[in-house]
């Protein structure tokens, strides 16, 4: 990974600070703001992505001032970003063992553990959260956040684990049924009926699902025949979702502009007026034919161009 250079200010507090003797028992003002000052640029570093830098000034800082809890913290959170589970836990472990009240680390050694598939120590650690978790309950989730951005309706299975219960776009690399390790702290939120939802982001699918994903065209928008394939779908244990409606928005908590995904290599830039673009998930493409049939006879509407999304 190639660094990233900050400004000449930033250099200069670099070297000049990588050169002091930081004791191990630092008393008086001048030492304690020394550390202050390695350990913001570390921070700054990250911030810019220059994650080879920032993981060196923390670990100089942990060797310097084992007790000081900031650099675990900081590294924990730059390892959760890159999907490395094993040093993500290992640093939320340690802020743990120092801080214990502090919520964040244990969130990440949840989620670090279970992507570790170390079930009894992700109970462990979630502790109340475990007792009173609501299972079953339905949320919102953010497939690929700050990548390609969708937003989805899944239900909750355990503390930091849902199943996709929305069909996600072919490109997503997600399934329906998909299990998969969102934490609890939401990243955004989505006005749903006129209701402001948090929405928590995807970090890890646990658990493959085995559905496969189709498309097809139905040859009309009404809101009736719409709900006539939902009821159906849900009677046969089908995934069902409105790609016509499929403009995934989320607004980020600090208020800035709403992201968006629309996959142009599945959706058509025109579709005929008045035709509904929807998405199906099933095991087995014999029980997707016999629910269109199916849903013709009860309607009479027609379909047409249905694909299998590999």
């Amino acid at each position: 990974m190639s660094a990233v250079r900050l400004d000449n200010s930033y250099e200069g507090r670099y070297l000049g600070l990588m050169s002091v003797q930081i004791p191990d028992k630092h008393s008086n003002r001048q030492l304690s703001s020394q550390l202050l000052w390695l350990f913001e640029l570390a921070c700054e570093y990250d911030r810019i992505g220059d994650v080879y830098h920032a993981v060196k000034l923390c670990k100089r800082l942990i060797k310097q001032v084992p007790s000081w809890v900031k650099p675990y913290s900081l590294l924990a959170e730059i390892y959760l970003r890159r999907r490395e589970w094993k040093p993500a836990l290992h640093y939320s472990l340690e802020v743990v063992k120092r801080q214990a009240n502090d919520e964040r680390a244990r969130e990440i050694t949840v989620m670090a553990a279970m992507a570790q598939r170390r079930w009894e120590l992700a109970r462990r650690m979630a502790g109340a959260r475990h007792v009173q978790h609501s299972r079953g309950s339905f949320q919102l989730v953010c497939l690929n956040p700050g990548v390609k951005p969708e937003v989805l309706l899944a239900r909750s299975r355990s503390v930091g684990q849902s199943v996709v219960q929305g069909v996600p776009q072919p490109s997503s690399g997600y399934r329906f049924g998909d299990v998969v390790l969102t934490g609890w702290s939401p990243i955004a939120w989505q006005v749903v009926a006129h209701r402001r939802v948090e929405v928590y982001p995807v970090w890890k699918r646990l658990i493959p699902s085995r559905y496969t994903t189709y498309s097809v065209v139905l040859t009309t928008a009404s809101s009736e025949a719409l709900e006539a394939m939902r009821q159906l779908c849900r009677y046969e244990g089908i995934g069902f979702d409105n790609w016509s409606r499929a403009i995934r928005q989320m607004a980020p908590l600090d208020g800035t502009r709403p992201a968006e995904l629309y996959d142009f290599s599945v959706f058509p830039q025109s579709m005929p007026h008045g035709h509904t673009l929807i998405a199906l998930a099933s095991t087995r493409k014999g029980r997707v034919w016999r629910l269109l049939h199916n849903w013709h006879v009860i309607t009479g509407e027609d379909y047409y161009n249905l694909v299998k999304h590999d």
